[in-house]
């Protein structure tokens, strides 16, 4: 009887020590926004150092969240016509993607200059969120976040090309350690509502300089990505 209990006791902190990131309103404390040091204007650094896979909902201090706890499972890359949980893209910036978001109040130019961006950049996932710090446009990596005005902001292109697949996302450095891919290639970036000159001048991918391919693969009911292929990080 004793040997019982003793076990049900060791059992019990087995569980504990294992299910303790089961869920409930967990806390991201993102600290405080300082420039960042690669060296774009208006690019705030942030110091989340924590990256675990857990359930339930997590309440993140900065919105869009910039790191932390999340979801298991990613977000596929791909323009949303609505919002998605927070848990889920929080894990795609894991893997080196770039998340855009826009208000209710962007019109039919900057949305269809943002499916482009998307659909030129396999590793950028963007969506509404009308609930960000700084509308009207935000684009946000792991560590690292930027507001703009306007899609036509050269910055935007510079925050591309400086954070997707880069070292400041803690599973990207893994991948690359692995053997996985290299640094995605430069983003192209169309003008707004040029659909005709994009559709002109985006190349094929240049599958040698691409981030690895993803897979995709369901993670939440309600309105997926609106280009045909869909695509996440590993």
């Amino acid at each position: 009887m004793t040997r019982l209990v003793a076990l049900c006791f060791a059992a019990l902190l087995l569980f504990g020590a294992c299910g303790g990131d089961g869920g409930g309103n967990r806390r991201v404390d993102s600290g405080t926004g300082e420039p960042a040091p690669e060296g774009i204007d208006g690019v705030l650094a942030y110091g989340v150092t924590d990256n675990t896979h857990v359930e339930g909902t997590i309440d993140y201090d900065v919105s869009p969240p910039v790191g932390g706890p999340h979801n298991p499972v990613w977000a596929n890359c791909g323009f949303y016509d609505g919002e998605i949980p927070n848990e889920n893209a929080v894990h795609s910036l894991e893997h080196g993607a770039v998340w855009i978001t826009y208000t209710g109040d962007a019109d039919a130019a900057t949305l269809e200059a943002l499916q482009a961006i998307a659909a030129a950049n396999a590793y950028v996932l963007v969506s509404r969120y009308d609930g960000q710090d700084s509308p009207p446009l935000v684009l946000t990596a792991w560590n690292r976040q930027l507001a703009v005005d306007s899609v036509d902001d050269p910055r935007v292109e510079e925050f591309l090309a400086t954070y997707v697949g880069a070292d400041t996302a803690p599973a990207g450095r893994a991948d690359r350690q692995r053997g996985h891919g290299r640094r995605a290639a430069r983003p192209v970036l169309p003008r707004t509502g040029e659909s005709d000159w994009l559709r002109a001048r985006v190349p094929a991918p240049d599958r040698s300089t691409r981030l690895p391919r993803c897979r995709p693969r369901p993670w939440f009911p309600g309105p997926g990505p609106r280009r045909g292929r869909s695509t996440s990080p590993r």
